[in-house]
């Protein structure tokens, strides 16, 4: 609600400085606005700041926060996740591409990049005492990653699979 009214004042402010803006005559008889180049600076920082304080209000409102970007057919996504603080950041850009994300910790950073088609994602980590920063990056069509719990040694774990047809199976106890 606070948005639908910050985004209508922003549209009303921003019309407002568009229809009050003079045109003078030069003594040459050309027209120059003398200032819409104002206005313009001024709605640009307008909206800068605008948009800076409503990121930074849903920021402090949510501060857990997953992003998902699905590019393509029929690609999936299910994700469970519980910390005291989530960042992570999901993209899917192909099609088939499947992903089965399954985490309890106390700190959850990931990032996973699934580009091709037919690529598999398992991530299963049903406790974890500890903070998790991890990072899976598929390139390539049917590729296949099973990680099943997390560990000290596999709490900052990256994995790169780029080409066709490889699979990976990490255990961590």
């Amino acid at each position: 609600m606070k948005s639908l009214l910050l985004n209508t004042s922003l549209f009303f402010l921003l019309f407002s400085f568009v229809s009050f803006a003079q045109v003078k005559e030069e003594n040459n008889g050309s027209s120059q606005n003398s200032t819409a180049v104002l206005n313009k600076a001024g709605i640009l920082h307008l909206v800068d700041d605008v948009k800076s304080q409503e990121a930074l209000h849903l920021k402090n409102k949510y501060p857990n926060g997953v992003i998902i970007n699905q590019i393509g057919v029929s690609n999936y996504m299910n994700a469970k996740l519980k910390a005291e603080n989530i960042n992570v950041s999901i993209v899917q850009n192909g099609s088939e591409n499947q992903l089965l994300i399954d985490k309890h910790a106390n700190e959850i950073t990931q990032k996973i990049v699934q580009e091709g088609k037919y690529n598999s994602i398992t991530d299963l980590s049903p406790y974890a005492n500890c903070n998790v920063n991890m990072e899976i990056i598929q390139k390539g069509d049917h590729q296949n990653v099973q990680n099943y719990g997390t560990n000290s040694l596999s709490k900052n774990m990256k994995v790169i699979q780029s080409g066709n047809g490889a699979s990976v199976i990490i255990l961590n106890r």
